[in-house]
């Protein structure tokens, strides 16, 4: 269980005796010996888990032990490397900016020409990218953050108030 990094539910749920052993031998001994196993990230998953009083109607001396699990499917958080987001609304409205922008993709284009040499495709890309995000930074301007909480606030300040 540790080199594959699992848990066993059983062990992780304070039970009376009863709700225990999952095992009774030809003797009449009770014992723990059947695990639900679960990978430690999704331990705080699990909910509860038990043996059923009752295990006549399978036909075996082993108890069916269950496990009650939440299940939440989530996208994972976006890394922590701050993207820039321009404004490209601005290139469309204002022509200085877009003038600008465009002489500054030009300059780092040309310098990219003036280097050639024998790149793979991936390091031309890569120079590429380079050359644009250096040439939306000089020249195309942030967007504004915009505060979720605001966005509410605006709206409810927006609406008469029936009590003035």
């Amino acid at each position: 269980m540790l080199e594959c990094n699992l848990n066993a539910l059983n062990t992780s749920f304070i039970k009376r005796t009863g709700k225990l052993w999952t095992h009774i031998s030809p003797i009449g001994a009770r014992n723990q010996i059947d695990f639900i196993l679960i990978n430690n990230k999704w331990k705080n998953s699990a909910l509860n888990c038990e043996a059923y009083n009752t295990f006549c109607t399978v036909g075996s001396d082993h108890r069916i032990v269950t496990a009650k699990i939440r299940l939440s499917l989530r996208q994972s958080k976006p890394s922590s490397k701050k993207r820039c987001r321009y404004n490209w609304n601005t290139l469309l409205t204002d022509y200085s900016i877009k003038d600008k922008y465009t002489i500054e993709v030009r300059n780092q284009y040309q310098v990219l020409q003036g280097l050639g040499g024998n790149k793979d495709a991936t390091q031309m890309y890569n120079d590429i990218m380079s050359a644009h995000n250096k040439a939306a930074k000089a020249s195309v301007p942030v967007k504004a953050k915009v505060k979720h909480g605001m966005r509410h606030e605006k709206m409810r300040t927006s609406q008469p108030n029936e009590n003035r």
